[in-house]
């Protein structure tokens, strides 16, 4: 599967990274009206919290190569106007965090050409067949359920319950009146 990012954010070059060396997914062009190709294979390779990314990065002129692999490269406002088509793009990224009403999505259906596209960040509306997909594939989601990038969510969504204490004794704080469960007697008797 071929696929182009729109926006080369922080969010954008995160999922580039992930994505990237994966079987049957191709990157094959991105967009970001924000800098120059040389500037995103630059933020591409350095960064601040994940450190230097070990692919060899060079950039060209319409774009930038990623371990002898090349990637198209646009500064596009208007989505529409990316050459998505030429590039042989089956799905976008939309990693912008601009275009997220089903209006502004519309688009890239009818004059880009595309049949999927995946956004980042919570859309505001109901898009065609939301209620529908909820539905038949997972009964107890609501409709209304959104994926937020927000890294807080995702840390209490993906971590495991924090294990039970082994020995938990009840006790009655002297402070706040409250029983407690305390894993050993020395530990302070509440949180006020």
């Amino acid at each position: 599967m071929k696929i182009g990012i729109n926006g080369f954010g922080r969010i954008g070059r995160l999922v580039f990274r992930a994505l990237w060396g994966r079987p049957g997914i191709e990157l094959v062009h991105v967009n970001d009206p924000a800098g120059d190709a040389t500037a995103a294979a630059h933020l591409l390779e350095f960064d601040s919290v994940h450190g230097r990314w070990p692919q060899e990065l060079h950039a060209e002129a319409n774009g930038f190569r990623v371990a002898g692999q090349s990637v198209g490269y646009s500064q596009q406002k208007d989505p529409t106007a990316v050459p998505w088509a030429g590039a042989g793009v089956d799905l976008v990224l939309e990693c912008s965090g601009k275009i997220k009403t089903p209006a502004t999505l519309e688009p890239y259906f009818s004059a880009a050409g595309l049949k999927r596209v995946i956004v980042a960040c919570p859309v505001k509306g109901k898009i065609a067949g939301e209620e529908a997909l909820n539905r038949e594939k997972r009964p107890s989601i609501s409709s209304t359920a959104s994926i937020s990038t927000t890294t807080t969510r995702s840390a209490i969504a993906c971590s495991p319950p924090p294990p039970a204490p082994p020995t938990a004794w009840r006790r009655w704080c002297r402070w706040c009146r409250k029983a407690s469960a305390f894993a050993t007697v020395r530990s302070p008797p509440c949180t006020m």
